[in-house]
């Protein structure tokens, strides 16, 4: 049985009551508004402020943790561990924020070089926001000898689902880099229309545009493709094959999760509300989704 410490990414989604219970270390990093350093761990406050403008689109702006802030967490690793126990950076998806994970392999080298009796390994885990949320759990109960292997298993399973319902935050954030893109994102803020948007393992964020529905009707093709992908009771390995877990920005989000979650009772026969893990998306995700955002990530028998 290996022993593994993980460290990952801000882009995890975790809560810090999570983060603590699965023993998990994140690195931080930066956030600003017209160049002033600004505090935005409280995701209530943080989404709040987007809503209010304290935090306007355009203005806020997020920076990737340098070597040092990365440095620091894999020497808490170190510390916090013995000998046995194998050090793992878990990182985002290289699609997310490729300039994080250089940043932070190198970070792991030096760490490594500084310690060469004990094992440091570099896990991609093909996820971001409260799909790497969810992988995060799988790895942190994962006692096998292979978590590379694990990690992409899982990870590449962990389907991501977004829609929103305004687009100002996401097209001044620079995350849409497709020129075709945008002009969707226009196009749908202008028509208040909700698109369906998902995270394929090795790509970008995509718009499906045979997807674009008024109102909360994505959430209802969102319950056709949970009851026909989702990983059956009998099918399942582990409590978190059963996961269902959702991230919404701000709270008035939270109805339309709660639509989403009253139509699956209703639709899907084996649903289990009670394995549902409905959580905000991270104020460093959240920065560049915006309020409005609902997201849903659970495992699938596919690659996604």
């Amino acid at each position: 049985m290996t022993k593994y410490k993980i460290v990952t990414d801000v882009t995890n989604d975790l809560t810090a009551e999570e983060r603590a219970k699965l023993g998990i270390i994140a690195v931080s990093a930066f956030a600003s508004v017209d160049n002033a350093d600004i505090e935005i761990d409280d995701a209530d406050d943080f989404y709040e402020k987007l809503v209010n403008g304290t935090y306007a689109a355009g203005h806020l702006h997020t920076g990737a943790a340098n070597e040092f802030m990365a440095r620091e967490a894999f020497d808490q690793a170190v510390a916090e561990t013995d000998e046995d126990t194998v050090i793992v950076y878990a990182a985002t998806s290289e699609h997310i924020s490729a300039g994080t994970i250089q940043s932070h392999r190198l970070a792991l080298e030096h760490c490594a070089n500084d310690n060469p009796e004990r094992t440091f390994l570099y896990v991609p885990t093909y996820c971001t926001s409260n799909g790497q949320a969810l992988c995060l759990q799988y790895l942190a109960q994962y006692t096998g000898d292979d978590i590379v292997g694990y990690a992409s298993d899982i990870g590449k399973h962990i389907v991501h689902l977004f829609t929103e319902r305004e687009f100002t935050y996401s097209l001044l954030s620079g995350r849409y880099e497709s020129a075709g893109v945008r002009r969707a994102a226009h196009f749908l803020e202008s028509v208040k229309f909700s698109p369906w948007m998902y995270f394929p393992s090795d790509n970008n964020l995509q718009f499906d545009l045979r997807k674009i529905m008024r109102g909360d009707m994505v959430i209802r093709r969102w319950v056709k493709y949970y009851a026909q992908y989702h990983i059956k009771p009998e099918d399942a390995t582990c409590e978190l094959d059963r996961v269902l877990r959702i991230g919404y920005g701000h709270e008035q989000e939270i109805p339309r999760a709660k639509f989403f979650i009253e139509l699956l009772q209703r639709d899907v026969p084996d649903f289990d509300p009670n394995l549902v893990q409905l959580r905000h998306i991270g104020p460093f995700v959240g920065a560049h989704t915006g309020p409005t955002c609902l997201s849903i990530f659970f495992r699938q028998d596919e690659t996604r």
